[in-house]
């Protein structure tokens, strides 16, 4: 990986332990499709053999959006899908780069209250039959935010809602303590 983009972005992170980022083999001069297969095997990050359904919307944010789909009967994952309208492919790579790099350090996969990232698919993109990375991750127990509040939260008790909140607190102050000005990845 060049200097300047691990210097500008990787050595910026760090747990609320002081644990800084792990570099990575790969080395991308450029942020493309191949440069992102690198990077995770580099990561020994799993390719997984599952289809997704974007029908199954449950959130979007400013760079991506989030779907469901159940696996089977017991087992939901959510999938995340980057848009890539006024971007370039380098810009969207790069930022995927960027991301399975954070989400596979020791601090985040060892956090009991960061969803875990448990591989990658793909999409097939009907404009150009591209195939487009998507990260996997586990789905909450408790659904997303809107189900959550709509449903679940309504019966806890006010100390299941004050763990909850500690909960997320822990979370947010591990992902930004000891942690220079430079970009955030929430979820």
């Amino acid at each position: 990986m060049s200097s300047d983009f691990r210097d500008s972005y990787w050595l910026h992170w760090q747990s609320a332990s002081g644990a800084e980022i792990s570099k990575i083999e790969a080395d991308p001069d450029r942020f493309n499709f191949l440069s992102f297969l690198a990077t995770a095997q580099a990561l020994e990050i799993e390719f997984l053999p599952i289809a997704w359904d974007a029908s199954g919307a449950i959130g979007t944010g400013g760079t991506a959006s989030i779907h469901q789909t159940p696996v089977n009967l017991d087992t939901s994952f959510a999938f995340k899908t980057y848009r890539k309208q006024h971007k370039t492919e380098e810009q969207i790579f790069r930022t995927l780069i960027a991301e399975i790099t954070i989400l596979c350090q020791p601090f985040i996969r060892e956090h009991a209250n960061i969803a875990q990232l448990h591989g990658i698919c793909w999409d097939i993109s009907l404009d150009n039959d591209k195939p487009w990375p998507v990260l996997v991750f586990e789905k909450s127990h408790l659904g997303d935010s809107y189900h959550f509040v709509r449903h679940g939260g309504q019966d806890m008790t006010p100390e299941e809602r004050l763990s909850l909140c500690v909960d997320i607190g822990r979370a947010i102050i591990d992902m930004h303590s000891k942690r220079k000005p430079g970009p955030t990845i929430e979820r």
